[in-house]
């Protein structure tokens, strides 16, 4: 029958009563959630695996295209709007670490997928129904149908192949197949065996192909955009340029800024020598985080002062005017308006201008050296004076004000009343100290009546605003900053110069996971080498279980030691059971201990079959093995040359050796067993 269907390569089949089960298993792309949970399965997999192969054929590219697992859980999750029951969230051994489970949050049960950024992916229905094809609603309405049936989280509600045999998208299928059939065997000859041609018909259920022309090669897509409903991540600044490009701009100055110091087969040692121009990296953000990130620059460079006057400087002029109108009584609110906005030498002009030559003096030596001491003494005697009582509240507010003396210093008298906040949080910081916001937090937050008061005369900061939030992390209260509305690139950088005021660690590991997520992984390997105490660990996690792609950028420009590479890269050959790729990886990292192991313990076991084609592949192995002469490669090759010769000479010499050589392997086994297997064979 031309539509027979034969069922190959049964190489990973397992019994389904097996014990005990065996998580190694399914191809990455379809592997079933309660394997990657690892929940004891049944021949359910195979029918979640069917449910992908099909959804492939008619989307034309993977439904599940990754081999990270949190990766296919968010996939899973976004495609098919909804996550795992809690049955079996709670019966699954690796539950935890994929998401937060059950807990009370706003009063409501809620259980979490864990953190990843989202990527662009769609659900089934709108893969499906918005597919180019020639096929009808109908019948993609039935395929959709089709597939909601076997793509269910839970194998015990999950089509069996009976069901699905008896839905309307195969039975229908079947039925047209049958007539068709009926209608043929009039017309067709059924060709022989021996007919040379043979002319394969065209498939009967055009919904399972594509319109254009299939790429053999079709690109795998961007997942996750939807998945973010499921556990909304803090914002994390992606922008219509793109994040991937910026973050690599960033990453690729900042590398050539440090130094990596190679060490022999173990990780670089990193000099970070003065922190980079945290300016140069503000495009492409809101004006908020473009300030945040100009003054992490200024605070590292000393230069918080000058950054203060460009922030208010464009309000300056209207500032200024608006003191005049309003006090034009008072001529000395033009000098406290100049002064408000940082602008020392036009104060000391109009001070002078107006007769105070003390005061303008004070103003401009005071912004140079410290005169605290010189000008509290001439403050103390000038408040004694007679002359103290005729001074205008602006007078008196301008010498309070250069000598550190905010919020009320009198009866009434608000140095700060009706200055805006940004002026109010510059002048604590201009004329009382530097470093510090601690008097400045004593009257936002009052203690006692002296400061409440001061507090009613005080424009209260906008507390969402994120450069005033680095202000408080930086010099005051650390409590004010709300982290998880910066970009994390920033906090990776600020936790690398100013560890200090971060926690240890945790914006590396966030940044890590990032530029994982953005198909960044050579990158996020570059970031992890930052990590304290648990770079290692890190490391190797990433290089075995991450997407990446370039081993030269890792070798020779993060320093990555080879070694390292190569045992990644064989331990992910046999996380997908191809121990030959395994076998290859460690021979070519030059890894021959680890090489050995393997071939004795998976790749000669996995092909040890009693036909002449299985025995000659396995003696291929051994001959790939560089050490010819060790004692057990000889040995192993004289056994599988006698299987394939069948030479019955110096069979008990071999036997003998074997045998002694199965009593040292007896810690393995795989190998040990192996090596049995080969005593049976010769001696059959």
């Amino acid at each position: 029958d031309l539509h027979d269907v034969k069922l190959i390569d049964y190489g990973s089949a397992s019994i389904e009563n097996e014990v005990p089960l065996s998580y190694h298993i399914q191809t990455a792309f379809y592997r079933s959630p309660e394997v990657i949970l690892k929940i004891p399965y049944n021949c359910a997999i195979d029918m979640w695996s069917f449910g992908c192969f099909v959804a492939e054929m008619f989307i034309g590219k993977p439904l599940f295209p990754s081999g990270n697992e949190i990766f296919l859980l968010h996939m899973m999750a976004a495609t098919l709007k909804s996550l795992p029951p809690d049955t079996m969230l709670k019966r699954g051994e690796r539950s935890s670490e994929f998401f937060h489970m059950k807990g009370l949050q706003n009063g409501v049960d809620v259980t979490k997928l864990r953190d990843k950024i989202t990527h662009d992916f769609s659900s089934l229905d709108e893969r499906v129904m918005g597919s180019e094809s020639e096929d009808s609603e109908q019948d993609r309405h039935c395929l959709l149908d089709f597939l909601k049936r076997i793509l269910v989280y839970d194998p015990d509600k999950r089509y069996t192949p009976r069901e699905a045999l008896n839905h309307p998208f195969v039975a229908d299928a079947r039925e047209d197949i049958i007539s068709r059939s009926t209608e043929e065997s009039h017309e067709i000859k059924t060709p022989s065996m021996n007919e040379s041609k043979f002319v394969p018909t065209k498939p009967l259920k055009s919904i399972l192909k594509k319109s254009s022309t299939l790429d053999l090669n079709p690109p795998l897509e961007n997942t996750l955009n939807t998945a973010g409903y499921l556990y909304q991540p803090r914002p994390s600044m992606l922008h219509p340029n793109g994040y991937p490009p910026r973050a690599t701009k960033l990453l690729e100055t900042f590398y050539n800024h440090i130094e990596i110091i190679p060490q022999q087969d173990q990780l670089p040692l990193i000099d970070l020598k003065t922190p980079i121009d945290f300016t140069a990296h503000n495009q492409n953000l809101t004006l908020d985080q473009q300030l945040l990130w100009s003054l992490s620059s200024a605070l590292f460079e000393n230069r918080l002062a000058e950054w203060l006057r460009a922030l208010v400087a464009p309000g300056m002029v209207h500032g200024v005017d608006k003191f005049k109108r309003q006090h034009a009584h008072d001529a000395f609110a033009t000098v406290f308006g100049f002064l408000a906005y940082g602008e020392r030498e036009k104060a000391s002009d109009e001070a002078k201008r107006l007769g105070d030559f003390n005061l303008s003096m004070f103003i401009v030596h005071t912004n140079s050296k410290d005169l605290s001491t010189t000008l509290g003494r001439h403050l103390g005697l000038l408040k004694d004076s007679v002359e103290w009582q005729n001074y205008s509240v602006f007078r008196k507010k301008c010498w309070y004000l250069i000598s550190g003396q905010l919020g009320c210093v009198e009866r009434d008298l608000r140095v700060t009343e009706d200055v805006s906040w940004q002026c109010v949080v510059a002048m604590y910081l201009w004329y009382g100290t530097l470093d510090s916001l601690e008097a400045y937090n004593r009257v936002i937050n009052p203690v006692d009546s002296l400061s409440l008061d001061a507090y009613k005369g005080t424009a209260l900061p906008e507390v969402e605003c994120l450069w005033y939030q680095l202000l408080q992390l930086w010099m005051g209260d650390a409590s004010e900053a709300h982290l998880d509305d910066w970009t994390t690139d920033f906090l990776w950088m600020l936790s690398l110069y100013r560890p200090q005021i971060l926690p240890e660690n945790k914006y590396i590991l966030r940044w890590c996971d990032e530029l994982e997520n953005l198909d960044m992984t050579e990158w996020s390997l570059f970031v992890a080498l930052f990590l304290k105490n648990t770079q290692q660990e890190k490391v190797r996690y990433l290089l075995r279980n991450g997407e990446w792609e370039d081993q030269e950028m890792l070798i020779q420009k993060f320093h990555i030691p080879k070694k390292w590479i190569y045992v990644a890269k064989s331990l992910r050959a046999h996380d997908d059971w191809d121990f030959e790729l395994e076998y290859e990886c460690l021979l070519e990292g030059n890894l021959l201990k680890e090489a050995m192991m393997a071939l004795l313990n998976f790749l000669l076991p996995n092909h040890f079959y009693r036909t002449l084609t299985a025995l000659r592949t396995s003696l291929t192995y051994l001959l790939e093995y560089p050490d010819q002469e060790r004692d057990d490669i000889q040995l192993l090759k004289k056994a599988y040359l006698c299987l394939i010769s069948n030479d019955s000479e110096e069979k008990e010499e071999l036997i003998k050796g074997l045998e002694e050589y199965a009593i040292l392997l007896q810690a393995y086994p795989n190998a040990h067993k192996l090596i049995l297997s080969l005593i049976d064979a010769i001696k059959d």
